[in-house]
């Protein structure tokens, strides 16, 4: 029988073909079709369309080996990579506080650094033009963009994508490219499953949102409020299998509020929803409830959404230097494919985040 899935493998198209055809080397074929700074633009849009002409497809056997001889031999840094940020100084010092940001990087840098790129930060301001960014990147020669996340929306207009491959990493951003992030969704279900698991019955969500400039208290785009608001989305979730009186509304800290105000509406959650255990997105939650005269673990259960933010040992522990990792790894593939500008469609990919037990949480009789 033929399988209606069998294609044809004759007559295959090999690199000294295309290289027989242009009169050029080898090797000058095979760094034109990986788009390598090496070979001039002219001559690897020259080969690359002469390739498509002729049909030509990569070998998947003779990827595969040459992907074993990279892993086994030193890889020289071969190629720059942008990590471009439009941090304003507010920006910059709220989202570098951050754990996860610092971790974005350090996982990025390394995995970029063993694949032969070297990452290093393009500090976009505002008074430089689009036109004058993709000239200091093309001086630099760099080809290959990862966006981390910012708290504001930006104007892109003018910044042409089709001359870049460009991955984001985490949220913050309406551009329609791939994005590489927490599943904040599934570690909101795990936490909120997990605590209750231990024996707590009334589990209360406190987390951070930024607010528009228009006088409303209503969330703001950008990365502090998508992540509060989708690391709630979880525990909303999670608390669907609840009896209705053990579900409680979540409490918001607006950034930028008073403090006295932010402590005097957190008193007034505490007496109207009694939790016996909190689920933290925001920093600060042990110093306020220090000032009403309760501690954790003594006379409450406290978690985190982050481990790693020092709110809490027990909680989520989200596996952010991976998620830098597994960025990298998908723009490097995307410049190996020769895939630039927006995709047709963007994908998110996510990564799990893991519970880890710790004594703000100890289990409840």
């Amino acid at each position: 029988m033929i399988s209606h899935f069998t294609s044809s493998t004759s007559g295959l198209v090999t690199l000294r073909d295309i290289a027989k055809r242009l009169n050029v080397s080898h090797a000058t074929v095979s760094l034109a079709l990986r788009d390598h700074p090496r070979i001039s633009a002219k001559r690897r849009e020259e080969v690359q369309k002469i390739a498509k002409e002729m049909g030509y497809r990569p070998d998947p056997m003779l990827a595969a080996l040459a992907e074993y001889r990279h892993q086994k031999s030193p890889v020289p840094v071969v190629s720059g990579m942008a990590w471009i940020t439009r941090w304003n100084r507010a920006e910059r010092t709220s989202l570098l506080a951050r754990s996860e940001i610092r971790a974005y990087w350090k996982g990025a840098f390394a995995e970029a650094e063993a694949q032969g790129y070297r990452l290093e930060e393009v500090a976009w301001d505002e008074t430089c033009s689009p036109a004058r960014m993709e000239q200091i990147l093309a001086t630099r020669g760099i080809q290959a963009i990862l966006l981390p996340p910012h708290e504001r929306e930006h104007d892109w207009a003018g910044f042409d994508w089709n001359h870049f491959s460009a991955v984001c990493v985490g949220q913050g951003f309406a551009l329609p490219l791939h994005k590489i992030d927490a599943n904040y969704i599934h570690d909101g279900i795990l936490a909120m499953e997990s605590i209750r698991a231990r024996g707590y019955k009334r589990v209360g969500f406190v987390g951070q949102w930024r607010t528009q400039q228009t006088g409303h208290d209503r969330p703001a785009t950008g990365y502090t409020s998508q992540l509060a608001y989708l690391n709630y989305s979880g525990t909303m979730l999670a608390q669907g299998e609840m009896s209705p009186e053990s579900v409680m509304p979540p409490f918001w800290i607006s950034e930028g509020a008073a403090p006295a105000e932010v402590q005097e509406r957190f008193v007034d959650w505490l007496r109207a929803n009694r939790p016996d255990a909190i689920l933290s997105a925001a920093p600060g939650i042990r110093d306020m409830l220090r000032l009403v005269g309760l501690e954790a673990p003594r006379d409450i259960g406290l978690a985190a959404m982050n481990v790693n933010d020092g709110t809490s040992d027990a909680g989520i522990c989200p596996q952010m230097e991976t998620i830098g990792q597994v960025a990298v790894r998908t723009l490097i593939s995307l410049v190996r494919l020769r895939k630039k500008g927006f995709p047709p469609y963007g994908i998110t990919s996510v990564i799990e985040g893991k519970w880890v037990d710790g004594e703000s949480l100890p289990p409840k009789n």
